[in-house]
């Protein structure tokens, strides 16, 4: 369901130059990989992942490693690791920084209606702005 929105902003993005793609290799194969948002000198993570026989390897860790060097050594001041509070990511930040989602709902959509009903029963809705 994600899958179309995510190819077509990520090429939109590649188009504007604004993304950046990692491919970690072992013996000629991905081993692990990292599609990010590049912008204004700050780098995104959208999405990492690796081969999941290597793990005991730690290929993603080896990726993460070299693309923050990279990053850094050219004119990057900010990488973000992206959504979500994983493990590694402690390891590896030097702050953590919140976030805020804006969502609109369609007024004369039921099922958004519907949405915004069940966020803001569950307390995921702070504000109506």
């Amino acid at each position: 369901r994600w899958r179309p929105f995510l190819l077509d902003t990520y090429k939109t993005a590649v188009r504007l130059g604004a993304a950046s793609l990692y491919v970690l290799t072992v013996g000629g194969k991905p081993a692990a990989f990292s599609c990010n948002y590049v912008f204004g000198g700050s780098e995104f993570g959208l999405r990492m992942g690796y081969d999941a026989r290597l793990r005991d390897t730690g290929p993603g860790t080896v990726l993460l490693h070299r693309m923050l060097k990279f990053a850094f050594a050219s004119d990057q001041h900010t990488f973000d690791l992206g959504e979500g509070d994983s493990d590694y990511k402690h390891l590896w930040r030097t702050q953590a920084m919140p976030s805020y989602r804006f969502c609109h709902y369609a007024k004369t959509s039921l099922r958004a209606q519907a949405l915004r009903l069940k966020r803001h029963w569950l307390g995921e809705v702070t504000s109506n702005l």
